[in-house]
């Protein structure tokens, strides 16, 4: 096959790729995780059952596509938060306002997967390198600057950042499983009043 055939052919594929994504995706807010089978999506993407399964191979599997894709679009947001020139308290706490929201604006759709026990491509699964690791990559490297600039005297930067990852998480969590709408501002200011005393 030509370099130009394998070209066009991987443009293919990548177009297929997303158009079940997508389809996927709307499937989701349309019927929740109970409404949502291999069968429609193919449907919806316009496509053959067996096109769905040759780029995916279960549900689990397209479903994990899905919500990382919600995640990564996600990524630049958190990265400009993180790195913007706003105090380093600040800072964290408009991240943690933004993943939160992010929790509460997927609420259904995460708390339907939670319920199934899909606990694997929850994509807030501290366990995951998702959102975990990558704010946590981030934070570290903050704070890290921020104890140099300052002259701060840390010892345990990672166990910090891991505590305050692991709140954050136990919040989504909280959020998720609640019944009735879930009110994180206290949550949040109580958080980074705690982090805020282990760095002065």
């Amino acid at each position: 096959m030509s370099e130009k055939k394998l070209v066009r052919k991987k443009i293919i594929e990548d177009l297929n790729k997303w158009d079940i994504i997508d389809a996927s995706n709307s499937l989701l807010i349309e019927k929740g995780i109970k409404g949502f089978t291999m069968d429609l999506v193919a449907k919806k993407a316009g496509m053959a059952k067996g096109t769905v399964y040759a780029y995916f191979k279960n549900k689990n599997i397209l479903l994990e596509q899905v919500y990382g894709e919600v995640f990564n679009s996600k990524r630049k947001e958190i990265t400009d938060i993180l790195e913007s020139e706003n105090p380093f308290i600040n800072k964290l706490k408009m991240h943690a306002e933004f993943m939160l929201k992010l929790a509460t604006d997927n609420k259904i759709l995460l708390g339907e997967l939670h319920k199934k026990g899909y606990h694997n491509i929850n994509p807030f699964d501290k366990d995951k390198d998702n959102w975990y690791g990558f704010s946590k990559q981030i934070i570290t490297e903050t704070l890290n600057n921020e104890i140099k600039n300052r002259k701060l005297k840390i010892y345990n930067v990672d166990v910090l950042v891991s505590l305050y990852l692991g709140s954050l998480h136990s919040m989504v969590e909280q959020l998720i499983s609640s019944k009735s709408s879930y009110s994180y501002s206290k949550n949040i200011e109580e958080l980074i009043k705690l982090f805020e005393m282990r760095i002065k």
